[in-house]
C-alpha cells in the first residue's frame, strides 16, 4: 500500500467527491480552476510552512501596530507586494479564482446596494481582468 498522497492512480477520494458533489451549484469552469489548484503539490508541501511563517510576521507587524510609536501604514506598498507575490508565485489557475471572486462579491454587494432602502450608495466597481488591474487599492477596497 502506497503513502505517497500524490500517486499516478489519479486524483484523490477528496478530489473525486469535490468533484461530484453538486450541494452547492459551482460553476464548472471555476470548479475545474478549484480542483487544478487542489492537485498542486507545493500546496500540501510549502503552502503550511508559509502559513506558519507569515502568521508570525502578521503577529509582530500588529504587535507594533499597537506600541505607543509613530503609527504607520504602506497600503500602496502592499498592493504591489501582494500583486507582485500573485504575478510570481500563485498559480494560473489560483488568480483566475481570486479575480472571479472579486467579480462575484462586487455582484453581490451591487445587488444588496440596489435592494436596500439606502438609495445613495455608489456601486462598487472592483472587476478587475488580471492581476496588474489590482494594484490600485483594490485589496483595501475589497476588505
Amino acid at each position: 500500500m502506497s503513502t505517497d498522497r500524490h500517486n499516478s492512480s489519479g486524483p484523490s477520494a477528496y478530489l473525486k467527491a469535490i468533484a461530484k458533489d453538486n450541494s452547492l451549484p459551482i460553476e464548472q469552469a471555476a470548479l475545474d480552476l478549484w480542483l487544478k489548484d487542489l492537485q498542486n503539490p507545493l500546496r500540501w508541501g510549502v503552502r503550511p510552512l508559509l502559513q506558519f511563517i507569515f502568521a508570525i510576521l502578521l503577529h509582530i507587524t500588529w504587535l507594533f501596530k499597537r506600541l505607543p510609536l509613530p503609527q504607520f501604514s504602506a497600503h500602496t506598498r502592499l498592493q504591489q507586494l501582494i500583486c507582485w507575490f500573485c504575478t510570481h508565485f500563485v498559480s494560473k489557475e489560483a488568480n483566475l479564482l481570486i479575480l472571479r471572486h472579486y467579480a462575484t462579491e462586487s455582484n453581490v454587494l451591487n445587488f444588496l446596494a440596489a435592494n436596500s432602502p439606502n438609495s445613495d450608495f455608489t456601486p462598487v466597481q472592483l472587476y478587475p481582468k488580471c492581476v496588474a488591474d489590482m494594484q490600485h487599492a483594490s485589496f483595501v477596497e475589497h476588505d
